[in-house]
């Protein structure tokens, strides 16, 4: 190919802002009428969908802002996005989705395909069990109940979380956590949520084409001598 500089890789970002209410995570992807334990059922219940307009770039990560508070009684319990004790969902797996063990009255999602979740043949991932929400960054499975809570690697305060979006996925729903019954809950949550994907941006053309004209600028010189 000649003479080149590698290409730049360069991430940009999408912002939307999302009001999440009391939703069930389990119900993700589900159509009307679908239902889960203890009386909660679609789209009543349904967790609040972020589009991710096509299969994700490999590297492709989403931060998240949050505020707000909920509580899985009908009171208000003045809890940080980030929760409160660790529960696991009562049951385990459903509707195709794995359980999880993460903190009640938490913010959290669920990546899925376009495949309807209690529908799809692939192996179902482990239950994600989270109690040091401290992490950095974190690479969620497909039908995984992932925690988000406030997006900073502290209650309210630290470096904003990296949430890497799976192999696949084309939908991201958020929701709240709790063991069983969201028909019940209180509260709600205000999320912006920001996407960066990797770009590749092509260095400018007079940078490939320099060296070239060069080359091309000695020949013609040198054939030009050759002439005398």
């Amino acid at each position: 190919m000649g003479c080149g500089f590698p290409a730049l890789v360069r991430g940009f970002a999408n912002f939307r802002f999302l009001p999440i209410v009391i939703t069930n995570p389990w119900l993700a992807g589900m159509p009307n009428g679908s239902t889960a334990q203890s009386g909660d059922v679609t789209p009543t219940h349904s967790p609040d969908l972020y589009n991710l307009g096509g299969v994700a770039k490999s590297g492709t990560y989403l931060t998240f802002n949050v505020t707000g508070s909920v509580n899985h009684v009908p009171q208000p319990s003045y809890d940080t996005p980030d929760g409160r004790e660790i529960v696991s969902h009562r049951g385990g797996e459903e509707n195709g989705i794995a359980g999880a063990t993460l903190p009640l009255n938490s913010l959290v999602g669920v990546f899925l395909s376009d495949t309807q979740p209690d529908l799809d043949t692939n192996p179902l991932p482990l239950a994600l069990s989270i109690s040091d929400i401290t992490f950095s960054k974190l690479f969620p499975e497909l039908r995984q109940v992932l925690f988000i809570g406030d997006g900073l690697t502290g209650t309210g305060s630290g470096n904003v979380q990296q949430f890497y979006v799976p192999e696949d996925a084309r939908r991201l729903f958020l929701g709240t956590m709790d063991g069983y019954e969201w028909n019940n809950n209180y509260g709600s949550f205000n999320v912006f949520v920001n996407r960066f994907n990797p770009q590749i941006v092509p260095v400018p053309t007079t940078i490939f084409l320099l060296v070239p004209g060069l080359c091309m600028g000695a020949w013609v010189m040198g054939a030009r001598r050759k002439k005398k």
